[in-house]
């Protein structure tokens, strides 16, 4: 073989591997830490941590293996300590990580096929303009899309992405949040909080038929408050950026 032919072979196997993502999980869980310490007026939600108090079902028109348990297999990253330990700094001293939820179900027409996921009644959220949701997936490079779906009185339900799971293992999902005016009005000037309705699953023309597993871990979310302490302030939205 010619040495041109072996570093043509060489070139295209580097284009074609897999490049390293840098999540920066760590800074992003110090980002948010630098959020609440900041003395402005946010919140953070941790909607279910999925300690197996919540149950949870999944609905699908037709399979035979739709499954939802609590399991063991929980993140073992710095990053998800370290946003334990905000949660019991800022919300409960005792908070813990033991369980996670586990989703097993069939594809069987990836083209068209989804699956609901919902907590036995929706998850209020406290009053205020939620910014930014935080959700643990473990994915085995799922050819799927996964949406949290927000309910609200007097509005529609709204479906919000927070990303596709082609990854392997467990990664943080931590995605703003930019409520429609309407939305962001009832709470204000009516006080109607939003509520997770659900976790919404789409399988993606690629998604290879079969069976999969999907584990969740530590929904939450991070709430601005100001603008029910004082008239004149803005949502912060630009929080997780680096400066």
């Amino acid at each position: 073989m010619s040495p041109f032919l072996v570093l043509c072979l060489v070139v295209a196997g580097l284009q074609a591997a897999p490049r390293p993502i840098n999540l920066d999980e760590e800074g992003r869980v110090e980002r948010l830490n630098a959020t609440l310490q900041s003395g402005r007026n946010f919140q953070l939600f941790v909607a279910d941590n999925f300690e197996a108090e919540r149950p949870w079902k999944i609905f699908r028109s037709d399979s035979f293996l739709n499954q939802v348990e609590f399991t063991s297999l929980i993140p073992k990253s710095p990053a998800f300590a370290k946003e334990m330990d905000l949660q019991k700094e800022f919300i409960n001293a005792s908070a813990q990580s033991l369980t996670s939820l586990m989703v097993h179900s069939y594809c069987e027409s990836p083209k068209r096929e989804h699956w609901f996921l919902s907590p036995s009644e929706p998850i209020l959220l406290p009053v205020g303009i939620p910014v930014q949701t935080v959700l643990w997936v473990h994915s085995q490079g799922h050819h799927l899309r996964l949406k949290i779906v927000l309910t609200q009185k007097k509005s529609k339900d709204i479906y919000w992405e927070l990303g596709e799971l082609n990854f392997v293992g467990w990664r943080r999902l931590e995605v703003p949040i930019f409520l429609p005016p309407a939305n962001n009005r009832l709470i204000q000037t009516f006080s109607l909080p939003l509520s997770v309705k659900g976790l919404l699953i789409e399988a993606l023309p690629t998604q290879k038929k079969g069976a999969f597993q999907i584990y969740f871990d530590n929904l939450s979310f991070l709430l601005d408050k100001s603008t029910f302490q004082y008239s004149g302030s803005e949502v912060l939205d630009t929080w997780g950026e680096k400066r």
